[in-house]
């Protein structure tokens, strides 16, 4: 699912039939057709290729905003985590003021400030998603620290930044990646939402949030403006979210142990004899 829609934005420009700034006002709220396969909106462009380039900014959006946060978040979440003390408790309350207050509004004040592009969404939302993964890194980090390689590592004269990048972070790389796919996901949603209140990715750039909106000014006429946008959110967003708890599973040092420690039915030949519940 998530193949697919990378694929589909990232060759937008030879795949799409047509501009995504192409206007045929005679066909305008056309329906679906063999011309126009998820028909047109009320400027006579057409859906699907705006779709196409709708994902293009929706998966820049999602991936940079979740960098930022995560590099944020990592970078905190590990000085926390390492020195503890006064710089713990400092990061995580400024941690625990940003969480107490939705990304949303959070992207909504920074937007209207910064104004509506691609780079301050990005800004914004990666500013306002840091705190959730500093959060997880310190807790990581918390059971890394005692480790006896990070206290051998610390014996020989390592300094604190060679200790967390090359004996920490590693270790505590699978829950950071799993939380990242996750986070993809609810940037893209967050873009979304901010097109459709019209702080988002401003006309005629293509975004899923806006053509939603659009479309249901003409709900009536033309369902199909905003239900074919809302497929692709929801098709994206699980997708992100499928492949988030597949990568959560096989990281899952318990779950792959289990995996292993259970014979294959090919090596044990009295499988098919064991009674299935």
């Amino acid at each position: 699912m998530v193949a697919v829609v990378i694929v589909g934005s990232v060759l937008a420009p030879y795949i799409a039939p047509y501009s995504p700034y192409r206007m045929d006002i005679l066909n305008q709220l056309a329906p679906p057709s063999p011309r126009h396969l998820l028909g047109t909106d009320n400027f006579g462009r057409d859906i699907l290729t705006r779709i196409l380039y709708g994902g293009r900014v929706s998966l820049v959006v999602g991936f940079s905003s979740v960098l930022l946060a995560g590099v944020i978040g990592t970078t905190l979440g590990l000085l926390a985590s390492y020195f503890g003390g006064v710089v713990d408790t400092l990061i995580m309350r400024v941690t625990d003021i940003v969480l107490s207050f939705p990304v949303i509004l959070l992207a909504l004040a920074l937007v209207a400030v910064l104004g509506p592009s691609v780079q301050d969404i990005i800004l914004a939302l990666g500013l306002g998603f840091w705190a959730s993964y500093a959060r997880l890194v310190r807790a990581a980090g918390l059971e890394v620290r005692t480790e006896q390689y990070v206290e051998a590592a610390r014996a020989v004269g390592n300094g604190h930044l060679r200790i967390m990048l090359r004996y920490m972070l590693p270790n505590i790389l699978g829950p950071i990646l799993v939380m990242a796919t996750l986070g993809v996901g609810s940037a893209i949603v967050a873009e979304a939402s901010l097109s459709f209140l019209g702080l988002g990715v401003q006309p005629p750039t293509a975004s899923w949030g806006a053509m939603i909106a659009d479309g249901l000014r003409f709900f009536l006429q033309g369902p199909d403006l905003s239900t074919f946008p809302g497929i692709a959110i929801m098709w994206t967003v699980l997708g992100f979210n499928l492949l988030g708890d597949g990568l959560s599973d096989y990281l899952n040092p318990k779950i792959n142990r289990w995996r292993r420690s259970v014979p294959d039915e090919e090596e044990s030949p009295d499988a098919a004899q064991v009674p299935v519940h």
